[in-house]
């Protein structure tokens, strides 16, 4: 699949509100099997939460599954 070979796409977060930036991206690595980066725009966080997660790297095992 032609995604596949981007190096990076980019996901446009400025409706937070409504998932479908979420659900794009859950696509594009569970169904589509995208494994480059994909980055956030139009995202303004201040604070976020781990919960159930002891270490960074059971995080990052946690979302790229």
């Amino acid at each position: 699949m032609i995604l596949n070979q981007a190096p990076l796409i980019a996901v446009d977060f400025s409706n937070f509100n409504n998932g479908r930036s979420y659900s794009q991206v859950k696509l594009l690595k569970k169904v589509v099997g995208y494994v480059g980066e994909i980055k956030a725009l139009n995202v303004h966080i201040d604070h976020f939460a781990i919960k159930q997660l002891r270490t960074i790297q059971g995080w990052l095992n946690n979302i790229n599954h």
